[in-house]
């Protein structure tokens, strides 16, 4: 990684952050994409560990594999309303306290969102139509998980580890 980048600012017109492009820049705090990217590819931040937050721009739909896995510093994250999938691990081990999905991601992948020792607060929309796998386990904060009435599939093990959950339903 470049272990001395510590900001970055993508030009507009770019379409595209490749895999891996940043992963293991350890130092990287400020990460500003433009409106102009559709894609962030497989492992794009991964152990960005003092990555704190991140706006992902409108156009994005989809979280690739890993992306932000180890961002352990990434306390929130804007997705927008254009994602339709999480892929495994995308999340995975990273500090995030609070995550809201937008309505129209339909897919939550295996392991999305596992090993988020941080995480207390989950929104699910009713566009979700699966929840795979540990998609949220070993989320071992985890208390309240918001989920609306749909016939969407749930794993049984979606929420494994997650012994304090509360879920509420909503119409």
């Amino acid at each position: 990684g470049c272990t001395l980048l510590r900001s970055v600012d993508i030009s507009e017109g770019l379409e595209s952050i490749g895999r891996q492009a940043f992963c293991e820049c350890i130092y990287l705090k400020d990460v500003k994409i433009p409106s102009s990217v559709r894609e962030i590819d497989v492992c794009a931040f991964s152990t960005c560990s003092r990555l704190a937050h991140i706006d992902i721009p409108e156009g994005v739909e989809v979280i690739s594999s890993g992306t932000f896995w180890q961002c352990t510093g990434l306390k929130s994250i804007n997705l927008p309303s254009s994602l339709k999938s999480i892929d495994e691990y995308a999340f995975g081990k990273c500090g995030l306290v609070d995550i809201e999905i937008p309505e129209g991601v339909t897919h939550i992948r295996k392991n999305a969102f596992s090993g988020c020792a941080h995480l207390r607060h989950v929104t699910i929309p009713k566009s979700v139509k699966s929840i795979d796998d540990n998609a949220f386990g070993s989320c071992y904060a985890l208390e309240s998980i918001e989920i609306y009435e749909t016939d969407m599939k749930i794993s049984s093990e979606a929420f494994s580890y997650c012994d304090r959950i509360t879920f509420t339903k909503l119409k």
